[in-house]
Parts: structure tokens; sequence; C-alpha cells
């Protein structure tokens, strides 16, 4: 319904719609045929980011030298466009084509490069633009002209003078990269030499014993003293489960005087004292022993207070544990010796032990000393090591970029040229007009200006034609409608 009455809102003006329509396609498409027409002719440029290969010339020149560096593809493609349209490039390029604009003057940069698009087709009628075809490794470089033997012209001109600056800016790069590369080689040298005679002399200081060895003395030592230490307590063991079963049949002994003390013999006051001193000398000679010979006066002396304390305690034991008022027998002075060597041994191998404790540890601090020195001298090689492996590759980058000076390497080239085209060929290389889309786009604007007059104009009319519209807007019957008929 609605498309029904919007044809009959275009039928009622179609004078007016189709005198829209004709204006909007007849002024551009005559004007298309008027206008001299602009060519554009196009160049294309490869910028090989990763895949040159100058080891073809050189097998060991690294593939950084003739290669423009960068560090995002993004960043790059704005460059290369940069460098496209840089004055060094344009300016040798209107000189060397003797590019003029209607004064007679040679084309200013600013204009020339990128102009809009009433300056191409309209007031220069000449201009360039360097664009990257999507996300390729291809830029394109479009030159405009009236001629389109000047437009290819423009377009190959540009490229050619492009790559030109292109192996000049890798020339100088590589130049500027040798001295770098010298103040490098030089200042790792140095640090190379004073790596050196650090590691020299950490070994004449801290390594004239082989560390190996030191490691491997010390395992054994600490797995002697170990091994002893167990053989040590399981003779411990034994001697406190002898020392139990005799206490048991002494206190069954009619010789046996009863104790205050609950807690066994050996904790007797009395003993007590003997037996703490007992262990305070063995610990003694213990430590002794791992700083003087045996036959050292100090450690013969600890050895004779060693038997007369033990001798102490035998005696103060007999007195402890013997009745005066009941004579003893042979067997009760046999349990009685016996009780004492089984207090003395495990008095003895309590203290030696704990000596053995000690030693253990101190081998322990001196193993971790040996790490701590070995790892020191494993970080000072590595120093050494790691600057002498800069320096040899700094010499060979220094070597190789000195041979890179001497010949052009760049990543860049020319992969299509703009060629002049043929006269039945004309219309590929023509920029505008474009007399086809000229006529189809006029034709849709005509027709879209065309429907919104007519729509503007029923909109803003206010004549009621129908009895319907009467009825609708005014809310009113109608009595009586007058035909619109001639007689």
């Amino acid at each position: 319904m609605e498309l029904l009455k919007l044809w009959d809102m275009i039928v009622r003006r179609k004078a007016i719609f189709i005198a829209i329509v004709l204006t909007v396609v007849l002024v551009p498409v005559i004007g298309s045929f008027l206008v001299t027409p602009v060519y554009k002719c196009s160049s294309k440029v490869w910028i090989k980011y990763k895949s040159i290969t100058p080891s073809l010339v050189i097998p060991s020149l690294p593939a950084d030298f003739g290669k423009l560096s960068y560090s995002s593809s993004d960043y790059l493609a704005d460059t290369i466009v940069a460098l496209i349209e840089s004055r060094p490039v344009i300016d040798n390029v209107i000189k060397d084509l003797d590019l003029k604009d209607k004064n007679g003057n040679h084309f200013d940069i600013n204009a020339f490069v990128e102009p809009g698009f009433m300056k191409k087709v309209w007031t220069l009628k000449t201009g360039l633009e360097a664009v990257q075809i999507e996300d390729s490794e291809l830029f394109e470089i479009k030159a405009y002209s009236g001629n389109v033997e000047e437009a290819a012209r423009i377009a190959n001109a540009v490229a050619g003078r492009f790559l030109d600056l292109f192996a000049d800016v890798n020339s100088k790069d590589v130049g500027m990269s040798v001295k770098i590369l010298e103040v490098q080689v030089e200042r790792v040298r140095r640090n190379w030499n004073d790596a050196e005679q650090e590691r020299l002399q950490f070994r004449a200081n801290k390594l004239a014993v082989d560390l190996d060895k030191q490691k491997s003395d010390l395992l054994t030592s600490m797995t002697t003293l170990q091994d002893q230490k167990r053989v040590n307590q399981i003779s411990f063991e034994a001697d406190r489960a002898t020392m139990s079963s005799i206490e048991d049949t002494l206190k069954k002994q009619p010789e046996y005087k009863p104790q205050e003390v609950t807690s066994g013999i050996e904790n007797l006051s009395s003993i007590t004292t003997y037996k703490n001193k007992l262990y305070d000398l063995e610990l003694s000679l213990a430590e002794k022993r791992t700083q003087m010979k045996e036959a050292h006066p100090t450690v013969s002396s600890l050895q004779s207070q060693i038997e007369y304390t033990k001798n102490a305690i035998r005696t103060m034991l007999y007195k402890s544990v013997t009745s005066d008022s009941i004579a003893h027998t042979t067997y009760f002075d046999t349990l009685v010796q016996k009780y004492g060597d089984s207090l003395i041994d495990m008095t003895s191998l309590s203290a030696k032990n704990q000596a053995i404790g000690v030693q253990v540890r101190n081998l322990e601090i001196s193993q971790r000393a040996i790490l701590e020195t070995e790892h020191a001298y494993i970080r000072i090689a590595q120093k050494s090591d790691n600057l002498k492996t800069v320096l040899t590759s700094l010499l060979q980058q220094m070597e190789y970029a000195k041979i890179a000076q001497t010949i052009s390497l760049t990543n860049a080239t020319i992969v299509d040229y703009a060629t002049v085209p043929g006269k039945t060929n004309m219309k590929r290389y023509l920029y505008f007009p474009k007399k086809t889309l000229i006529l189809f786009v006029s034709l849709f604007i005509g027709t879209l200006l065309g429907l919104c007059v007519v729509l503007f104009l029923d909109y803003t009319d206010d004549t009621f034609r129908t009895r319907g519209e009467i009825e609708n807007d005014l809310k009113l019957p109608v009595l009586v409608s007058i035909p619109d008929k001639k007689v």
C-alpha cells in the first residue's frame, strides 16, 4: 500500500522528478567528456624484510648487513612510505624530469606528494602517492599526470631514486656499524683481559689445592665419623642395657646398701660429679686430638686425668652401694665392677659422640666453604669465557662489516616497472574521468534526489484530493461531492 502511494506521488509530479534526474545525470556526464583526462601509472617495490640472503655473495656475511632494521612491521611500512615520498627522492625526480606547473616553475614537493583529489584531476593534474599493498612487503608508487607517458616516467624515476637513497642509507649505516664495533671490541677486550687476570689471581690464591680432592677428603672424613658415631651409639645402648640388668641384680644382693634416690645408681650425687668431670675430660681430649699429636704433653695429661677419674668413679660407686655391716662376696664385687665399667663406657661414648657431632658440623662448614669457593671460581671463569665469546663474535662482525662497506647490498628491489600503454589499452591507465562510473553514480544520486524532492512537495501540499482524506482528517461526513467532469 505504501509503495502504491509513493508511486502515485511520483506520477503526479513526474515532470519534476524526470527534470531532476536528467539534470543530475547529464551535467557530470557531459562534463566528463569535456575535462582533460588524468592517467595513473604505478611501479612496485619489494622490501624483503627477512628474506635477503647476502651469503650468496659472502658466505659468512650476517643477514643484518644491508637491511633496514626495524622493531615493528607497521613502523617499517610507514618509514618506507616516508622515504619514498622524502625530499631527496622527489626533488631529484622533479629536476630530472623537468616537471613544471602552469606557471613554468618546478613543482613544490608539498603540493606534488599526496595531492588531494581536486588537485589531481583539476588544478595540478600531476602528483605522486606511495602505499603499502595490504599487509605484504610490496609498496606501490602511484604517479598521476595528464600525459600517460609522463606518469610512467615519474613512477619509474621515483622507484629508482628510492633504491639509490636506500642503498646510500644502508652504506652509511654499515659505516657507522664499523665504528661502533671498533669501540665495542676495544671495550670488551679490556673487560676480558681484566676477567682473565681475576681468574688467574683467584686460582693462585684460593685453588692451591685441587677442589675435587678437598671435597673427596671431606666426604671420606664425614663418612668415617658418622660410621663411628653409629658404632658408639650401638655400644652405648648395649652398655645401658647391661647396666640396667646389673643394677636389678645388685639390688637383690644382701650386701647392697639401699639408696635414697630411686632413679638409678648412676644418678647418685657422689657419682654424678665424677661422671660429669669424665664427660668434660673426654670432650677436651677429643678436641685436642684434632689439634695435636698423640704424644703431645697436653694429650698425655688429659689421658692421665681420665684414668684417674675412672678409678674415682669405680671407688665411689663401690662405697655407695656396698653395705658396711655385711661381708661382701666376690660375686657382688664383680657385679659392682661391671656396673662401673658400663657406666664409664657410657659416659665416654656419650662424650665421644658429642665430639664427633662437633667435628661433623665443622666439616660441613668446610664443605660449604669449598662449594662457595668453587661457585665463585665458576662465576669468574664463566664471565671470562662469555667475554671471550662476545669478543670473538664482535671481531667477526667487524670483519663482515668492513667487507659490506665495499659492496652494495640492499633488501629492496623493483619488481614491476610502470609501462607506457598502447592506444588501444589507455582505459586501463585512466584515473579520471571514468565515464561509466560517473553515469551510474549520477543516476543513483539523481534518482535519490528526485525522490526526496517529490516527498518534500507532497509533505508540504495540504490539498484534499479524495473523499476519504476529508473524512479521515476532519472527522466529518461528506454530504455531497461534485464530480470532476467536463460538460
